[in-house]
């Protein structure tokens, strides 16, 4: 460390004093890590801001309800001034049926991130973009699309968000498609827009076509490993369905390959080998064949985590929880991963 070892001593005392502090006020069914406080108390001017703060200050924020959505803001800024916390939260903008939405405040947190509190001005200006009414109401949906495109980004500019959405490409059917549209969101997140001739040369692909129709499906399993990622290649998006690994019978079953999207969201494509691996484990045989029910419920566990280790699976099945039979009931690892979605084991 760089820091002198007197600097250090003093500051370390009222640094774990305040922090004490400020997780004593905190939700802890709302805030699972302490990930928004580091972040905005990463350096030692940040440290010495934070420990001069009052402790009613400190426990405002803590307590607030939006300390994800402010603390996403002000990461590597520094612990955010109180009055400035409180003029932005009274904001009328942020009022939908006379109602604070939170909702509002996150999409808007995820394009600021990092980039400290946005204006009122700038605020109101976006929201009130005549891009974002869909029969007559705002859509959270599509709002929520361009803050993820836009994460970490800034504002987009209105005549992008108009451009973008009246590209036919969206069109199905003589309607606007929103799975279809989030899809291309979900690839592009944190990286801005897309171009339009990619989108219509990736939609073209004759890999996405099943029984002759086009299959959103598997275009979404795509999309969730291609999640933040920017769009695959056509050679890798065939090489992968053309596995064996997904057949069952002569038919390829999307909710396997499903499962598998899930745990590499974000991650890219899976290897092979791998797949074949994991599949091949006696943990997933019930009755002689192979528990989907049992793999899914692993599988939501483990979403963005990557393959689990068969030794865990293997472990938890082994558990007493799970063993008071000797056939394994399902419902346990489902509840399981109902409550720790996406939190491994």
């Amino acid at each position: 460390c760089v820091w002198g070892m007197e600097s250090r001593i003093c500051l370390l005392v009222p640094l774990c004093q305040k922090t004490a502090l400020f997780f004593s006020y905190v939700d802890n069914s709302r805030v699972k890590n302490s990930g928004g406080f580091s972040s905005v108390v990463r350096n030692k001017k940040h440290i010495r801001d934070f420990i001069s703060k009052e402790n009613t200050e400190i426990a405002m924020l803590a307590a607030s309800p939006c300390l994800l959505s402010i603390t996403s803001m002000c990461s590597s800024k520094g612990f955010p001034q109180e009055h400035l916390v409180r003029s932005l939260l009274s904001w009328s903008c942020w009022q939908v049926n006379d109602q604070f939405s939170s909702e509002l405040l996150r999409s808007l947190s995820s394009m600021f991130h990092g980039k400290g509190l946005p204006k009122e001005e700038d605020v109101t200006t976006i929201l009130a973009w005549p891009a974002w009414q869909v029969d007559g109401q705002f859509s959270y949906d599509l709002f929520r699309s361009f803050s993820g495109m836009f994460s970490g980004k800034g504002l987009p500019k209105e005549q992008d968000v108009t451009t973008i959405l009246s590209w036919s490409v969206w069109q199905v059917d003589g309607q606007f498609n929103y799975d279809l549209f989030r899809s291309f969101s979900g690839m592009f997140s944190g990286k801005r827009l897309p171009q339009e001739a990619d989108v219509k040369a990736i939609l073209s692909w004759s890999c996405w076509q099943v029984n002759g129709q086009f299959n959103s499906e598997l275009l979404r399993s795509f999309s969730s490993m291609f999640h933040g990622k920017g769009l695959p290649k056509e050679a890798e998006v065939q090489a992968v369905l053309s596995w064996p690994c997904w057949q069952v019978g002569e038919r390829f079953k999307s909710g396997l390959f499903r499962s598998f999207s899930s745990m590499f969201n974000g991650k890219r494509l899976p290897k092979e080998a791998d797949v074949k691996a994991v599949l091949s484990w006696p943990v997933w045989q019930m009755g002689g064949q192979f528990n989907y029910d049992l793999f899914r419920s692993f599988s939501g566990m483990f979403r963005g985590k990557g393959l689990p280790k068969e030794q865990d699976v293997t472990t938890i099945l082994a558990s007493p929880v799970h063993s008071a039979s000797n056939c394994f009931v399902c419902s346990h690892p489902c509840s399981v991963a109902e409550d720790c979605p996406a939190r491994g084991m």
